[in-house]
């Protein structure tokens, strides 16, 4: 039966304390899967890294995770599956120690990919979870999280409704064309940093993850000047088709979001939670932080090129340090 939590090894550690110790040195292990049961879907993601280039020529480091068939993604391969769905994650970090934590899904404390709470993860471990309700999440690697999550170790965590793609939610909106789109800026100066800075004593060696300086500001890792290119930040529709905006908030800055009026914004979900009532954006401007998740349903009026225009900002001072564009080119 789908979904059935009847274990399927019952020679798996009762106590896991024999697998794995917790405490606040953040032990690295590669534990049994405690209740483990057949999953209705299943994912592996390994590390790796690359370097993104950016229309000035130059080049930055980034990590992240990736189906093992994939090339080299940015965000990271995105994990989608269906409303109720018993789901198995099988991280292989290889590079380092690495967790994954899927964002908004509440699974047990065992399997949340915290290392104050749990574990790191040194050779593999397969994290279980049930997508209990639907809409945008993300995972990321929560070990040093401020640190890994600049450098890339984001993607899109996506549960749809039981009867698939083609709908928000269940008695939520219908739409005819998708995209996923994820604000991310660049520190550069912050691939000085090895995998465990911060971690220990900050100020002994010199770590400053409170001093960030983004020099590079993206949708999906693609800078303004690139992204009318690039199918990372276009998406196709034709007048009054209904575009689903998955939008993921990967950035530290601030970003205020300008819609075209042309687009009809209307904000549906926030946060994987149903608005009491679908919200036409205000002012065409909608305003978020680091980790948020919106899904709107864009409704484009008239044919053209239209330019979503995303500012980051400053998190003290409020002022405009970069922007970048994503499009809807509509027939």
């Amino acid at each position: 039966m789908s979904g059935s939590l009847t274990p399927i090894d019952q020679n798996r550690p009762a106590d896991l304390t024999q697998a794995v110790h917790f405490g606040h040195n953040r032990p690295e292990a590669s534990p049994a899967t405690p209740g483990f049961v057949r999953s209705d879907v299943a994912f592996v993601r390994k590390v790796f890294n690359d370097k993104l280039v950016f229309a000035d020529g130059n080049e930055v480091e980034y990590w992240s995770f990736k189906d093992p068939q994939d090339d080299k993604p940015f965000p990271a391969t995105p994990i989608r599956v269906r409303q109720g769905q018993v789901v198995h994650t099988t991280l292989e970090p290889a590079i380092n120690v690495h967790t994954i934590h899927h964002h908004g899904i509440e699974p047990s404390t065992f399997n949340d990919g915290v290392p104050d709470t749990s574990f790191t993860v040194n050779s593999h471990y397969t994290y279980q979870w049930r997508a209990s309700r639907a809409g945008t999440f993300f995972y990321h690697c929560h070990r040093n999280a401020p640190l890994h999550v600049q450098m890339g170790m984001f993607g899109f965590l996506v549960i749809d409704p039981p009867t698939g793609p083609g709908q928000l939610y269940v008695g939520g909106p219908t739409y005819d064309v998708e995209a996923m789109w994820g604000t991310y800026d660049v520190d550069p100066f912050w691939r000085t940093y090895n995998h465990a800075s911060g971690e220990k004593n900050a100020i002994a060696e010199g770590t400053r993850l409170n001093r960030f300086r983004p020099r590079y500001f993206t949708v999906n890792g693609v800078d303004a000047p690139q992204s009318l290119r690039s199918p990372k930040t276009t998406v196709r529709a034709r007048v009054g088709q209904r575009v689903l905006l998955r939008h993921v908030t990967g950035a530290y800055f601030i970003n205020v979001v300008r819609f075209p009026a042309a687009l009809a914004a209307v904000l549906h979900m926030t946060d994987g939670e149903p608005l009491p009532v679908p919200t036409p954006v205000p002012g065409n401007v909608l305003t978020t932080t680091t980790a948020e998740r919106f899904d709107l349903i864009l409704t484009p009026q008239s044919v053209g090129t239209h330019t979503i225009t995303y500012e980051f900002r400053n998190w003290l001072t409020n002022d405009l340090a970069g922007i970048a564009t994503a499009h809807v080119l509509v027939s």
